[in-house]
């Protein structure tokens, strides 16, 4: 079947030239470096050619989102910056302080509100250790020389439109770099919250750990329900270093009216751990991609998710461990508890 017999979305099709323009025009003022507006441009012209991921696409013969209204939505939602902890929303300050983070000791913390960091702050005892801890507006004017070779690399372009759109119209999301021989003694809090119906967020988070160095990464995903779609279409690439160890754990927890589509890639060096956690509890519609490369001897990645559906929602995960060294291990367990009609889709390939 030829692209040309496959449809290409939303009637409006401006908007898949015009979104990554005015992406570009604001990247550029920002001062984002040249290799990552060439990454954007190369991005929205494979955009415009690709299909519209539906069920004639194998990835996505299973998951459908035609519903989503995509060329009506607002990729570019000004969020309002939070002077401090005080200012962010309610149910981000209900869960730090559940957890007995007030902010009073300080944390290491990034913040997004729709498109746009809203807070981002490091702790003193990460800050004295080296460890980076920012928005990947700021990682990419300040430690540019960090990203450079890591931001887009583990994930394919050309996957689907969705994947190539959110190259484009990247907005947003977190850069954490824990040095070599650094164990990282305060957790990472990374938080996205949708505050609106009508809006599309395409956030992208590098998490980057050196050699023999250690860290925890937590990432949530919240927003309550409301009237009207949203959409969700995020990255996150994770490099583990030799002899290294990370813990990433997602809650995602958007309200009944998100459409989310997510890419997770990691890629983990000789002797190196990776501790993978996926929770999948909201949203209406869900599909991700989460592949894993063991790229050294002696690697190992273990997986672990669990989602709970109910009403009409539905849940597709795919998931790959890729062995490309001798004596990697990959141990995958994932859970689903479904009531009512919602339904769940799990593919997996090692």
């Amino acid at each position: 079947m030829t692209t040309t017999e496959l449809k290409t979305g939303p009637p409006a099709a401006e908007w898949l030239t015009r979104w990554p323009e005015m992406a570009a025009a604001r990247a550029a003022k920002a001062g984002e470096p040249a290799w990552a507006l060439e990454q954007r441009r190369l991005a929205a012209t494979l955009a415009e050619s690709m299909p519209f991921p539906d069920r004639r696409l194998e990835l996505w013969r299973r998951t459908d989102f035609g519903s989503l209204p995509l060329g009506t939505l607002d990729p570019f939602s000004a969020g309002v910056r939070a002077r401090n902890l005080d200012d962010l929303p309610a149910p981000i300050l209900e869960r730090l302080a559940s957890e007995g983070q007030d902010g009073s000791g300080g944390m290491a913390l990034v913040v997004q509100r729709g498109s746009e960091v809203v807070f981002e702050q490091t702790h003193p005892t990460l800050a004295r250790q080296g460890v980076i801890v920012c928005s990947m507006e700021r990682a990419l004017r300040e430690h540019a020389d960090k990203l450079e070779g890591r931001l887009g690399a583990l994930i394919e372009t050309d996957l689907d439109q969705f994947t190539a759109l959110q190259r484009a119209i990247r907005s947003g999301g977190a850069f954490v770099w824990v040095p070599d021989g650094v164990e990282a003694e305060i957790p990472v809090r990374l938080f996205q919250w949708l505050d609106r119906p009508g809006v599309a967020s395409a956030p992208a988070s590098v998490v980057v750990l050196g050699t023999r160095s250690r860290a925890t990464v937590i990432e949530e995903l919240l927003s309550e329900t409301a009237e009207g779609a949203a959409f969700y279409n995020g990255s996150s690439e994770v490099f583990v270093g030799d002899d290294s160890k990370l813990i990433y754990a997602t809650l995602q927890d958007w309200g009944r009216n998100v459409f989310h589509y997510s890419n997770q890639r990691a890629r983990v060096g000789h002797g190196g751990e990776l501790q993978w956690i996926q929770t999948v509890l909201g949203a209406r519609m869900v599909k991700t991609n989460s592949y894993f490369s063991m790229v050294g001897p002696g690697a190992q990645v273990f997986v672990h998710g669990f989602m709970f559906g109910d009403q009409r929602q539905h849940f597709d995960l795919h998931t790959l461990q890729k062995h490309l060294s001798d004596h990697t291990t990959s141990d995958l367990l994932i859970k689903g508890c479904l009531k009512d009609r919602a339904r769940s889709v799990y593919q997996g390939l090692i």
